[in-house]
């Protein structure tokens, strides 16, 4: 059973009826991740709807709707936001879902390459997401030895997102991963970021925290 938030109604409701096909429950909450009301809302609701929160996935990104520039050209107003999405959100929600969680339950906190090898305009969305690393960390410490925090920090993967800001489609995807300097010469795909999550979400990484996994075709 499953809780999931997004910014838009309809790309949740498409969601939902996808989990629901497999049997399962879902809560469901249009959203906006940077305020400080969505944790306690989304979390609140996930308990007394279906009963129990064991894993928390931290998946927030992106520029906010701003453009994307170096650091020396960014304005304040894109700092604040990009920090405030891609890591704020995170830090709050981690905060109120630990006070719900039992022993061996999980966080995955999902990063980014770019936190280790920031490009050019990457600037902002690349330093909240070092933090994050940075910050899974100290959660596992202070969250063990209940509760395990670990993150996935992913290369180029062609969302929604990627396309558009690259104005890139699937025959150009080889191109990128090249441009990229992909070892493993492919983008990656959700499938690959999902393998890796229920990994870490399973007993099999169970003496595992603090750690943040790169996955990244060998970049």
């Amino acid at each position: 059973d499953i809780a999931i938030s997004a910014r838009h109604q309809d790309q949740l409701a498409e969601t939902a009826r996808a989990i629901a096909g497999h049997g399962r429950r879902v809560h469901m909450l249009a959203a906006d991740m940077t305020s400080p009301t969505t944790a306690e809302e989304l979390l609140n609701g996930c308990v007394a709807e279906l009963g129990d929160l064991n894993i928390l996935v931290n998946n927030a990104g992106g520029a906010m709707g701003h453009p994307v520039r170096p650091l020396m050209e960014t304005e304040e107003a894109a700092w604040s936001d990009q920090i405030s999405l891609n890591l704020s959100s995170y830090w709050r929600m981690t905060k109120v879902a630990a006070g719900k969680m039992r022993s061996g339950d999980c966080v995955l906190n999902i990063s980014s390459i770019t936190a280790i090898h920031p490009y050019g305009t990457s600037g902002p969305y690349a330093a909240a997401k070092a933090a994050v690393n940075n910050m899974t960390k100290a959660f596992s410490k202070e969250l063990a030895p209940d509760i395990r925090v670990n993150g996935i920090a992913p290369g180029p993967i062609p969302t929604e997102g990627f396309r558009a800001a690259r104005n890139v489609s699937e025959k150009d995807y080889d191109r990128v991963a090249a441009e990229w300097g992909v070892p493993l010469a492919r983008l990656g795909t959700p499938e690959d970021v999902a393998a890796a999550a229920l990994y870490l979400a399973s007993p099999a990484a169970a003496w595992m925290t603090g750690e943040t996994l790169v996955l990244a075709g060998g970049m």
